[in-house]
Order: C-alpha cells, then structure tokens, then sequence
C-alpha cells in the first residue's frame, strides 16, 4: 500500500508540473469528424446479427433504446428501437435523451482531474480542507483519491437518513444529510459503491471552481465538446428529448421517475448516444486530459477492489480467437428508475459499443457482451463469458 501511493503521489506531481490540459484545435472542430457527424447523422447502420439479435429483445426483455458499435472510423450498428413514450406510441430518435445514471460518474471524474491538472486540487489533500462543513468524523482520513476510488468507508446511499420527498435540494441541504449519515468502515480498507463518494466530489468542485457543478460541467466539458444533448437533470425541468423511463413493477411494465436532486454528481446526468460517442472519442484520443491523467482513470486495479479507477471500470476482454492474449476494456454502466446506460471501449480493437434505454429491468451488461462478441462473427453463447466483461 506504501509503494501505491507513493508512486501514485510522484505520478500526480508528474500532471500537476505539467502543462494544464487544454481543448486544443481538434475540439474547435470536433463536431466537423467524419465519425462524429455520421454517428450523429439519422442515418441508420445494420448490422445484420445484431440487428437481429436486438429486435428479438424487444418483445422479449422490453427493450427500448439505441445501440451504437463504431470500430475505428466505421460504424458497425447505429439503431434505434422501441418507443420513448409508449403511452402515446412515440418512436426513439437518435435524439432521444437518457438518464445515465451512475456513468455519470466517469464525466465527474473527468471534471475532477482538470482540476488536477490546473493545479487548483491535490489528490490527496485532506477533504476538510476542501469541505470543513463535513462531519469530523465522516472526513477522518479521506482525501479526493479515495472519494475517486471508492475506498471512503461511507455509507450506500442517504437511506438511513431520508425518505426522499419529491423535491429540489440544495447543495447546502446535500451537505446537511451527508453530515447524519454514520460511517460504515475506515478509509482505504474496503471498495465499496458509495453514492456520497461522487456527492462530495461534487461539492469540492464548486468550492473550488466558485460556480454550481452543474455551471462547472457546463463550461469544462459539455460545451467545449459541443454536447448540445447533455446536461443536469432537473425534476421540474427535464431535458427537451427526454424518453419516459419504465420498469417493472408487480409483473406490469410501468412508467416512473426518479428524484434527481439526490442523484447529485453521481448520477443525475442525461445525454444522447451522438453525445456519448463524441466525448468517449475526445477522450480516448488525448483530447480533454493528459496521458498521465488517464493513466490514473482507467487504473482498475484488481477485481478485489472492483476494477475500479478514477470513474471507470477496467478489466481484461476476450479478443477474436486469432489473438492469443486479452485486450482492456474501459467500461462504466448506470442504472435509474427507469433507465440503464452502458458505455464500453475495447482499446486493442479500438471498438466503442453503446447501450441506451429506457426500461430498468435489462440485463445490459449481458447484452453488451453479446453485441462484442457478434462484431467478431460469434453465434451467441459460442463462447463463455471468460471475463465476466
């Protein structure tokens, strides 16, 4: 564990002497890429297999949504399935806009070592001196590292403290909740999902950017990367294009909402597929954070500690049986009520697989799988699942 942070600490003092990242001329022009404007084009790609394969669970597993698979510059798959509103039989778009749930986390993450990298935040700065409102014992050992990693020792979710009435909330009253919860072990020991990690994450960039988080985001990220369909949901004012969310409720599919304000920062983002694509390319191609940054996001780790880096799983794939060793898959899914995203990135084969949709009851990581190994020319269920990807 020494020898971890201590490399980690030279590596943050590598990014932090260096230059600040900044959008350089290739996001001037980004929407202007060949694969970026067919991917946000109506046009429509079939993949014959998969195309199949994805009608089937229509009927069979409620699915509704749209599948993306780019593999270098070329578009595999590109459709849209199912309705957004199945009450007025209103057809999905590549417009459509979704709830991310927690794949919200990986732009947060994102946000989180821009601020590294302009030098106003140190990994591993103790968080009450970001957050000194923070009950002392909740901020006892922690700094930002471990918020990122999921290694805090606080608790699930606000559950214990709330029963989440159906409003708005402020980051102040965010903050005041948090302060009720107990802790559940000591920072460092275990990995364990925690909603509050990415809460307070959130409120340290408004601290110290001096702007809402939504402002911060605005600026650093959607608008430079000219995301015109992706932002912070609001409950009295969701997005434009936004598809209803369903699941399954006493055996009906049944349309329902979620309340945002208690998905702050960590999973309360929406977008669209074009928009998704846009900033995973930007971000694979070295155009929004250092190769050091990066480093540090995609470092997974072992399975022991959830595969878990900055914001991103990563994990080794199965490969087409012509390559004898694996390739890393840097992955993030998210679920709400009534909405499931997956974003998958295959670096050796430079393949990008994306799942939207709006029915919660999905086994979309399964499906993700299945998408992969059809891009490869396998039956489904040729080959096992060798890496639980």
């Amino acid at each position: 564990m020494l020898i971890f942070r201590v490399l980690i600490f030279l590596l943050f003092a590598s990014i932090a002497s260096g230059q600040p990242s900044r959008y350089n001329d290739h996001l001037k022009n980004i929407q202007s890429i060949g694969i970026i404007k067919q991917v946000n084009s109506t046009k429509e790609v079939l993949h014959e297999s998969i195309h199949q394969y994805l009608s089937s669970l229509v009927d069979t597993s409620n699915f509704q949504g749209v599948a993306l698979v780019v593999k270098g510059n070329a578009i595999i798959h590109k459709a849209v399935y199912g309705n957004s509103n199945r009450e007025e039989n209103k057809p999905i778009n590549f417009r459509t806009q979704y709830l991310l749930g927690s794949l919200s986390k990986s732009f947060v993450s994102t946000a989180i070592m821009q601020m590294v990298e302009a030098g106003t935040l140190n990994l591993f700065t103790p968080i009450i001196h970001f957050l000194p409102e923070l009950n002392e014992d909740l901020a006892k050992g922690l700094n930002v590292h471990l918020l990122l990693k999921h290694q805090s020792g606080l608790a699930t979710n606000l559950d214990e403290v709330t029963n989440y009435p159906l409003m708005e909330l402020a980051p102040k009253e965010l903050l005041a909740l948090i302060n009720k919860i107990k802790r559940r072990g000591e920072p460092g020991v275990k990995f364990e999902i925690s909603s509050l990690n990415f809460m307070l994450l959130g409120l340290i960039i408004e601290r110290l950017s001096g702007k809402s988080y939504e402002e911060y985001m605005k600026e650093n990220l959607f608008n430079p990367l000219q995301l015109s369909s992706t932002g912070i949901s609001h409950l009295f004012s969701p997005a434009p294009h936004k598809a209803n969310g369903y699941r399954l409720v006493e055996g009906k599919v049944r349309r329902i909402e979620d309340f945002i304000s208690y998905s702050y920062a960590t999973a309360d983002m929406y977008s669209s597929v074009g928009d998704l694509f846009t900033w995973g390319y930007a971000l694979q191609h070295g155009w929004i954070l250092s190769k050091q940054s990066m480093d540090l996001l995609f470092d997974g780790g072992v399975k022991e500690s959830g595969n878990y880096g900055y914001g991103f799983r990563t994990q080794s794939y199965m490969r087409h049986d012509s390559f004898v060793d694996p390739g890393k898959l840097i992955r993030h899914g998210g679920f709400m009520n009534g909405f499931c995203a997956n974003y998958h990135y295959y670096d050796k084969d430079d393949l990008t697989t994306i799942l939207l949709n709006n029915y919660r009851n999905l086994r979309i990581l399964d499906i993700t799988f299945k998408l992969k190994e059809l891009v490869y020319g396998y039956a489904i269920g040729q080959r096992k699942n060798t890496y639980d990807e």
